[in-house]
């Protein structure tokens, strides 16, 4: 008969705040005394645990015994016992009395480590990583587990606590290992030597293994109304009005029925490569085509975008789900970025191929370039997420070089230009310009024209060559956008000037690192 107490569990939990503090350091007595080891793993054998379960009761840390297969642990709890001259501990019932009963289901993992060593577990999963077809290095495990498990370990505890109250000074789950950490212990290496591949803490790919266990859901009910419970489901962002109501004797029979086979068939498996970011430069050669796609009110207003030629293809080769492009600044339309180009990355969502070598990203780079005569690639590569922040690092701080032809209303000569290449740090007052307002708030930002210089070209057209700090509104310093930004080059020149054609020259800043060609 299992004797979990899952009424007492309230006091469990108080008991743990309580001692946490002063008894942090007195774990687990019995581990100094071989007799009362083994009368605590026959007390966790007669309660239904399984033998890994058993090994964590006793608070065994140590990985290599969870490792060994279920038989083997078995083996090596029942050596203990004949090891031993206290067969006084033994008696009916005990692990060598029952090794060859039929099978059950752990009443404190709820078979969850009696199936993770099996070699149909692990081709059940390795199944469904090689249908997905995916491509990856290393990968990293997430694991959900019901939240009844933790009613259970703690009535489990609080058992030994009141069977051998001189064994069991402090309860405490923190004195005993994770289902969570044994999970990864025994099958984590077993899945990586299948895959050839690495386990890691950190990594884009991910195995997600959510364990259930509708049966016993019902115990958490129990706890309905207190404080813990409700902090419990806080954390597994779990509603209690998903929580089954189903009756004791219904969870009795449940737990005595179900067989592994059962067990496996309640984890979902869920394989996610959660990024893959590539980065690079782009120049823009067309005046008719927008940075990201332009869609008003449901209609497209221009063909393409520079996201789309850059990032479709990517996103054929890689197989991904989707994609989201950033880049050092925007230009409009109208507006050509020539030079070195405009930094960008793009973090791809899920990609089934994610490990390019430099030569395929170079020929990706030559394929994009080749489609198009509207844009150019270059230093196409493969970076670590943490290279996203880069991008934004020195937003304010870095500075953007741009030519414009400019339009006057009177006559000029070169003298009457000239004196704007004596202009230095020119600090302007810009509210939220007109064409932008619909995006975003009115505010006044204060930039600044670190150099300015003049090329005149007729009476009335001169191009303009500026340094600015990154965030300046180029085309609202030229006409003034009626007086919100101040000065304006029209206040310099007093007169009405305008802007015809704006070219980005050069953003100056070093990312992503050049490529050899």
């Amino acid at each position: 008969m299992c004797c979990l107490r899952i009424c007492n569990v309230k006091y469990v939990v108080i008991h743990i705040m309580e001692s946490k503090k002063n008894d942090r350091q007195k774990q687990f007595q019995f581990l100094s005394s071989i007799d009362d080891m083994l009368a605590v793993m026959v007390e966790l054998h007669h309660i239904k645990c399984c033998p890994r379960c058993i090994l964590r009761f006793c608070g065994e840390k140590n990985t290599q015994p969870y490792r060994r297969s279920i038989e083997e642990v078995k083996r090596m709890i029942h050596t203990a016992e004949c090891n031993t001259e206290t067969s006084n501990v033994v008696g009916p019932g005990s692990i060598e009395d029952n090794n060859h009963a039929l099978p059950f289901t752990c009443s404190s993992c709820l078979g969850i480590l009696q199936i993770c060593s099996d070699d149909k577990f692990l081709n059940e999963i390795t199944g469904h990583i090689e249908e997905a077809d995916y491509q990856f290095r290393n990968y990293v495990f997430a694991i959900s587990l019901p939240l009844q498990l933790l009613v259970r370990e703690h009535s489990i505890l609080l058992h030994l606590k009141d069977k051998f109250s001189g064994l069991y000074k402090v309860k405490t789950t923190e004195s005993i290992a994770s289902i969570k950490e044994i999970l990864k212990w025994v099958f984590s290496p077993m899945l990586a030597d299948v895959l050839h591949v690495n386990y890691t803490f950190l990594g884009p790919f991910e195995i997600a293994l959510s364990f259930t266990h509708p049966e016993t859901a019902s115990e958490c009910e129990l706890f309905v109304d207190r404080k813990e419970f409700i902090a419990l489901h806080a954390k597994k962002r779990r509603k209690l009005s998903d929580v089954r109501h189903i009756t004791k004797p219904s969870v009795s029979t449940a737990l005595s029925k179900l067989g592994d086979e059962e067990m496996k068939k309640r984890v979902d498996v869920h394989l996610l490569m959660n990024y893959c970011v590539f980065s690079g430069r782009y120049n823009k050669y067309s005046r008719l085509l927008s940075q990201t796609p332009w869609i008003l009110e449901g209609e497209r207003k221009t063909e393409s975008s520079v996201e789309e030629l850059i990032c479709e293809k990517i996103k054929d080769v890689l197989q991904a789900d989707g994609y989201n492009f950033s880049s050092s600044g925007r230009e409009d339309v109208d507006v050509c970025t020539f030079g070195k180009g405009r930094p960008f990355v793009v973090e791809y969502l899920n990609p089934h191929r994610s490990l390019l070598p430099q030569r395929v990203l170079t020929q990706l780079q030559k394929d994009i370039n080749d489609s198009t005569k509207d844009i150019a690639v270059r230093d196409l590569q493969i970076v670590d997420k943490e290279e996203i922040g880069k991008l934004k690092e020195g937003e304010l701080s870095k500075t953007k070089s741009y030519s414009a032809l400019i339009w006057i209303d009177k006559k000029i000569t070169p003298e009457d230009i000239s004196f704007l290449q004596n202009i230095k740090d020119l600090k302007l007052e810009q509210k939220t310009p007109i064409r932008v307002l619909h995006r975003r708030p009115l505010a006044v930002r204060v930039r600044s024209v670190h150099t300015m210089s003049a090329e005149f070209i007729d009476e009335q057209h001169f191009r303009l060559k500026l340094c600015t700090q990154a965030g300046t509104y180029i085309k609202e310093f030229v006409h003034g956008d009626f007086g919100r930004t101040q000065p304006s080059l029209g206040t310099l020149m007093k007169a009405n000037t305008d802007i015809l054609e704006l070219d980005v020259e050069s953003v100056n800043v070093d990312w992503p690192r050049q490529l050899e060609t």
